[in-house]
This record gives structure tokens, C-alpha cells and sequence, in this order.
């Protein structure tokens, strides 16, 4: 007998910043995303340690982060990104699926899901977009 999943509500989520589509990019995988930690601490000239420090993270875990190895939990991933002021939007792949809701969204259609083919490439599939945002 197949289990019954019991609907869950709607989170409230932060809407995603409008230049989103000009500023962020698709990551896909892990090794994407290392890649953009990297360049994001490269282009703000910031040396591995003070990077690890900042984001309160070992410079072993940013190395394995930035290489994309095994070991790196989702909160550290998240406190190393914030460090920068980088944000991480979630765009879900089905696009009949909106974390949005319609009633929320200016101009929306329901089950519309804003900016889900946007910097999207062939044959990709996004999992998340940061979107670099000032340092305070």
C-alpha cells in the first residue's frame, strides 16, 4: 500500500532580488559551487585563511569546499557564502512548482515559477543561484 504524504504549508520565503537574472548564475553541482566560493574570495583578494576565519570555518573545510570534497555540511557551506554576501536562490526544475506564492508575486500566474529559464544553459539543471550582493 503505497504511503500517503500529508500536504506541508508553504514556507515564507524571502522574495529573490530582481537582479537575480543579471548578477547570478546556475550552479548545478558541487564542483560549480566551489568554484564560485573561490573566485567570489579571489575577487574580494581575500587570502584562504581570512576567509576561514571570517566565516568562522577551518581552512581545511574552505579548501574542501572550494574543491568540492566530501565533509562539508549545508550550514558551513551557507556561513561561508554569507561571509561574502553571497545569497543562494532556489529555483525548483519542475516548473509547474513555485516556492513563491502566486498571490505574492506581482503580475504572476499561478504555478508560474519567476526567472526559472533564466542563465539557464542546455541540458542544465539548477539547483541553486547565488547572486552576489555588497559586503556590509
Amino acid at each position: 500500500m503505497a504511503r500517503v504524504v500529508s500536504s506541508v504549508p508553504r514556507p515564507y520565503l524571502h522574495p529573490a532580488p530582481l537582479e537575480t537574472a543579471t548578477r547570478g548564475a546556475v550552479v548545478a553541482n558541487a564542483a560549480e559551487f566551489g568554484q564560485v566560493v573561490r573566485w567570489v574570495r579571489g575577487e574580494r583578494k581575500v587570502p584562504l585563511e581570512d576567509a576561514a576565519a571570517r566565516s568562522g570555518v577551518s581552512r581545511d573545510l574552505l579548501r574542501d569546499l572550494e574543491r568540492a570534497s566530501r565533509g562539508v555540511n549545508l550550514v558551513q557551506a551557507f556561513d561561508v557564502l554569507a561571509s561574502f554576501g553571497v545569497d543562494v536562490v532556489l529555483v525548483p526544475r519542475d516548473r509547474t512548482l513555485s516556492l513563491r506564492d502566486p498571490k505574492d508575486v506581482p503580475n504572476a500566474t499561478p504555478n508560474a515559477t519567476p526567472n526559472a529559464t533564466l542563465n539557464a544553459t542546455p541540458n542544465a539543471t539548477p539547483s541553486a543561484t547565488p547572486s552576489a550582493t555588497p559586503s556590509p
